[in-house]
This record gives C-alpha cells, sequence and structure tokens, in this order.
C-alpha cells in the first residue's frame, strides 16, 4: 500500500517523529520505532537488556555460596584477600575468585577495602549466608540447576501443554518429579527446606504483624504442610489463647534437622491427600499453590472432615493482582505463578476470585481476606466450615 504524508507521524500526537535518518537509532526504523522519541526508545531498550541479564546476579551469589565464601570469611574472623580466601576455599585461581567478589561487593553483598590488592569481609547481608542459617540454603535451592533447568523447559511447555510426566521440571531432570527428585536427593532437599523455613521467616513476620484472627482462637491448631515448624511456634508464641499445636506434614520431613521441638506441639506423619488430624482450626501457608484445582479440592475436603462445624481453615497464599495492576507486588505475584508452572507444572498462583471459588468448592464460607504484604500480594484467607 502506498505511504500516506503521515506515516511519520506519532500515532497519538500526531507531531513529526523525534528520530530522523542521522540518528543512531535510524536503522531500527523497520519495526515502528520511528514512532518513538528517542528518549522513550532508550528507555525501552535499557529495559530488555536490564530483564535479559538480571540473571548475572543471582548466578553470581549462588557461586559464591556454592563455594563457601561466606563461611570462609566468618572463620576467618575479618576481611581477607582474594589469595587468603581462595585458600580457605580450596579455589586454584585466586584471581578468577577476585572477579567474583569485586563483582559482589559492588552489588553490596561484601565489602571491598580500596586497597590495590582489595580484602573482602562480610557485611549484614553476607553474615546471613553462612550455613549457620537458611538463607544460604534458599539461594541454594533457588539457583541450582534443577531449578534454573526447569526454566529452560518453559518454552516447550507453553507450545505443547503441560500433563503429569512433561511438567517442566520433569522434562529437566528425566522425569522426575519435584517432590520425587527432592525424596532422592538429599543436599537439595536439606537446601529445599532451608527455603521453606526462609519464607516462614519473612512472610510470617507479615502475617503476625497484620492478622489479627490469631486472637480469636482457641483449642488445637493443626499446621498442614508445617516442615519443620518454624511458623506454628511464631503463632503460638505470641497468641497463648490457642492452647496447643500440630505441625503436620510427611514423616521423612519431620525427621530433618532444625524441627521444631517444644512441649506444646506433636509432630505428626502423614500424607494430606489421605488424612488429616482433628483441630479445632487449621492453618496452611504457600501449601494448595502447590498443587492444580482437583488435589486442592481433595485437600481442602479432608481439612473439612478434621473440623468441628464453624471451626476456621487459614490459607495463607499469594493472591494475584487483578489484569493492568503494577508494581512489585503485582510482578512478583504474576512471576511467582510461573515459577510454579516451571516447577510444579500443575501447581499455580491465583486470583482472589479462584481462591474463593476453591475454597466454597472444599466445604468452606470465605469470611475474610487479609492482605499481609511483604514480598508479594500474601494474604490470609479465611474459610468457616459450613
Amino acid at each position: 500500500m502506498q505511504a500516506t504524508e503521515t506515516s511519520n507521524l506519532h500515532p497519538a500526537t500526531g507531531s513529526p517523529a523525534q528520530i530522523d535518518s542521522s540518528s543512531s537509532w535510524a536503522g531500527l526504523a523497520g519495526s515502528g520505532l520511528q514512532y518513538r522519541e528517542e528518549a522513550t526508545l532508550l528507555k525501552s531498550v535499557n529495559k530488555i537488556i536490564s530483564t535479559t541479564i538480571q540473571y548475572w546476579s543471582p548466578k553470581a551469589l549462588y557461586t559464591a555460596v556454592s563455594l563457601g565464601v561466606p563461611d570462609a570469611l566468618a572463620a576467618a574472623g575479618g576481611p581477607q584477600t582474594a589469595a587468603e580466601i581462595a585458600r580457605r576455599v580450596g579455589a586454584k585461581e585466586a584471581s578468577l575468585l577476585q572477579r567474583l567478589l569485586r563483582a559482589l561487593a559492588a552489588n553490596g553483598f561484601f565489602t571491598e577495602s580500596e586497597d590495590e590488592d582489595p580484602r573482602y569481609g562480610l557485611n549484614e547481608t553476607s553474615n546471613l549466608l553462612t550455613s549457620q542459617g537458611p538463607f544460604a540454603g534458599f539461594v541454594l535451592h533457588e539457583c541450582e540447576p534443577a531449578s534454573w533447568l526447569a526454566w529452560d523447559k518453559l518454552t516447550e511447555a507453553i507450545q505443547n501443554g503441560v500433563h503429569e510426566g512433561t511438567y517442566p521440571f520433569e522434562l529437566a531432570t528425566g522425569g522426575k518429579s519435584f517432590f520425587g527428585y527432592y525424596k532422592e536427593h538429599k543436599e537439595s532437599a536439606k537446601w529445599f527446606n532451608d527455603a521453606m523455613q526462609t519464607w516462614s521467616l519473612v512472610q510470617g513476620h507479615a502475617l503476625l504483624e497484620h492478622y489479627a484472627g490469631f486472637k480469636s482462637l482457641t483449642g488445637t491448631l493443626v499446621d498442614v504442610g508445617g516442615n519443620r515448624g518454624v511458623m506454628l511456634s511464631k503463632i503460638l508464641a505470641q497468641n497463648p489463647n490457642i492452647n496447643g499445636g500440630v505441625v503436620f506434614d510427611l514423616p521423612h520431613v519431620l525427621k530433618q534437622e532444625g524441627v521444631v521441638r517444644q512441649p506444646n506441639v506433636r509432630l505428626v506423619g502423614g500424607d494430606m491427600f489421605k488424612e488429616v488430624p482433628k483441630a479445632d482450626a487449621i492453618f496452611m501457608k504457600m501449601i494448595c499453590h502447590d498443587w492444580d484445582d482437583e488435589a486442592c479440592i481433595k485437600l481442602l475436603r479432608n481439612c473439612h472432615n478434621a473440623l468441628p462445624v464453624g471451626g476456621k481453615l487459614l490459607v495463607v497464599e499469594v493472591v494475584v493482582a487483578n489484569p493492568g495492576q503494577t508494581g512489585k507486588e503485582t510482578l512478583y505475584s504474576k512471576e511467582f505463578d510461573l515459577h510454579m508452572l516451571a516447577l510444579l507444572g500443575g501447581g499455580k498462583e491465583r486470583t482472589e476470585r479462584q481462591w474463593r471459588n476453591l475454597l466454597e468448592g472444599g466445604g468452606f464460607e470465605v469470611v475474610g481476606m487479609t492482605p499481609c504484604p511483604s514480598v508479594a500480594l500474601q494474604h490470609v484467607i479465611e474459610g468457616v466450615k459450613k
């Protein structure tokens, strides 16, 4: 079709485009960039570049934690040169380690002196990354090959659809399911459980700050999928009105190191898809997002059977933001949903309407949905047994 006189006008303003033939962007005009002011174009290009290279930072951090750099610096008792750290972690090329350390120091993970041969030390952030706490395990879990390779299979999953046996994680691990993989790989399982404890610490702080509903509970509170019991322990410590609690999880999970053991908490092993222990109230944090709707309905009905009439179910989950919303929490909720697709196939984050439908399908009336801002649009979804 013959070009008209207005073909190079900005479609919104009708004014002439700002990118002319002398611009360094002129060669890209074929993609419609003639309609963009150069400053706006540069912002968009920078967005593409910065998003694409974001993986550099987590992989650099993963490398340092894998090498044991935070532990080495903690053992040294103070800043060290790259050569000194290399000897402690068994790295053959100190110059290569120094390149890693300077990048992480620039990103705020270590201190770096101004000497010609800089000395590197722990700061408030990297001090959390020693093996004494769960945060190193969080980094190792999120960045280990199985997790990253699952994302590599996302294209294939979206093109072909997913079903059991072809979930991205299964394609990446030679057919191993997510939970099956961690049952076989003990070190990876520890990192996974460290990651779950990390989420409990971060989300638990927001939960106890913003949700007051624990004050009205009495009797026994069962934490379904409670892992090491960290979250339940925090709830009981701040709410003496609750008589005691039960950490309910798979038997092998309750045998791991770091499980909370205290007089008012019982550890009960079992399969939540078969039966849930009797309770006056049930708490589940970040459990349903691992499973498809059919599995969730089965779990919720087991919870329903375990509660008295009027018993309360508290489900803590990310709520996906509505279309058109922006911001960090909105982005996180939607990217977390993709993460569930990559790792679990049938798992997903859900919108408010989807959560309401799910709980109602399990026999609960939804009576509240309390936002607890942390790193995502986390909510406490309250259901009452009909």
